[in-house]
């Protein structure tokens, strides 16, 4: 729900451009108390909140569109329109693709890659360090993937960018592109037990024909 009074908030500011030329919203005389002050949790204001979001987008989108409405102003039916190419989809933030749509194929997105962060001479450092140190330069997602390990998400290819080249001298960071069959755990656990094993055979071999040529 603070997502959506943030989104409200904004959408009734000077940050949107088309505020001042968006539909009008009257309330009944029964709920006039939500134009004076919010009610976070309260079904009705809920709605309310939800609605108007919804239409200050599809207004938004609206007049991107290359073809203008006619001088009496958009109808409903082209804000209905205009939301058609969203109906039934979910939107999904870090994952392969973009949104789920639930009445159709589901559209394939490219992401930008992971990013890896190999801490040296910061002892205890933590997620929360880590976001701090980038965020004078952009916003990642942060999370711990060993000891002195983690991992960078973000929506944007320009950021990744940004961070991989200016992050290239930093005393204590290293980030470089995540590759899975690199920096996995679960994969160097096993490469090491392949390892152990390959090395285990091949000393059993060499003592085993060096007993025999011995016999």
């Amino acid at each position: 729900m603070i997502e959506g009074l943030i989104l409200f908030d904004v959408s009734y500011s000077d940050l949107n451009p088309t505020n001042q030329s968006g539909p009008v919203i009257a309330h009944a005389s029964n709920c006039s108390k939500y134009a004076e002050k919010k009610f976070p949790h309260e079904a009705a204001y809920d709605a309310y909140l939800c609605g108007s979001v919804l239409l200050k987008i599809a207004h938004l989108l609206l007049c991107r569109m290359p073809c203008g409405t006619t001088g009496m102003g958009p109808l409903f039916s082209h804000y209905l329109d205009v939301l058609a190419v969203y109906l039934n989809q979910v939107n999904l933030i870090r994952a392969g693709v973009s949104k789920i749509n639930f009445s159709g194929m589901d559209v394939p997105t490219q992401r930008p890659p992971l990013l890896i962060v190999n801490v040296r001479e910061w002892p205890r450092v933590n997620e929360e360090q880590i976001y701090r140190e980038l965020k004078i330069l952009c916003r990642f997602d942060v999370r711990r993937l060993t000891k002195n390990q983690f991992l960078l998400f973000s929506n944007k290819f320009k950021d990744t960018r940004n961070v991989l080249q200016s992050f290239k001298a930093h005393p204590n960071l290293q980030i470089s592109l995540y590759r899975h069959w690199r920096h996995s755990p679960q994969v160097n656990c096993l490469l090491q037990i392949c390892s152990i094993v390959a090395s285990w055979s091949l000393l059993t071999f060499l003592f085993g024909s060096s007993s025999v040529c011995a016999m």
